[in-house]
């Protein structure tokens, strides 16, 4: 990881990091307004969405869902979760682009290599996002037969990739806060 953080601190150009990170944002708010028609409809034909499907933890509760949903709901949602396999990229990088331009930026000082830390975090989320769509798609492509570790499983990556995400965003917040105060 060390070789990582150190690679980061010696060729990363902030043009170039700021560039691809704009990049990934519009990409990002791209792909989340072709997930969204999908989400709306399942919460207007049915009481789950797509953050009930992530943290159902159950087969039982899995079912529920997936009973709620029908065949057409399924479909759409399969067609979410690899649309998400695009997001994830978007959101990884953006996050990632954000943190290293605010390392950089010298806000930080002490927290500096901290930051360049916290750079690779958003791509240990996406990580987990994979395994997590990974296991929606057994579910969703086999409603009535799916392996019952899969709730379970995609619950856990699930958890894991939002906690991972809340604590970039705070290490955002804590830093330009610090920055803030000391001035």
């Amino acid at each position: 990881m060390s070789v990582v953080i150190q690679t980061m601190k010696d060729y990363s150009e902030t043009k170039i990091i700021a560039v691809v990170t704009t990049l990934a944002i519009i990409f990002t708010a791209i792909v989340f307004f072709l997930m969204r028609p999908i989400e709306q409809e399942l919460t207007t034909q049915s009481v789950y969405g797509v953050i009930d499907l992530e943290f159902a933890w159950n087969v039982l509760q899995m079912e529920q869902i997936l009973a709620s949903w029908g065949d057409d709901l399924i479909a759409m949602e399969i067609n979410a979760v690899l649309l998400d396999f695009g997001f994830l990229i978007g959101y990884s990088l953006s996050l990632a682009g954000i943190t290293l331009l605010i390392t950089q930026s010298g806000i930080l000082r002490s927290w500096t290599n901290l930051g360049y830390y916290f750079t690779v975090i958003p791509f240990i989320a996406a990580a987990f996002d994979v395994i997590e769509n990974i296991n929606l798609l057994l579910i969703l492509s086999s409603p009535s037969s799916f392996p019952t570790f899969a709730p379970f499983v995609a619950s856990v990556c699930a958890s894991i990739k939002f906690g991972l995400i809340i604590a970039t965003a705070l290490f955002w917040l804590l830093g330009v806060s610090s920055y803030v105060i000391r001035r």
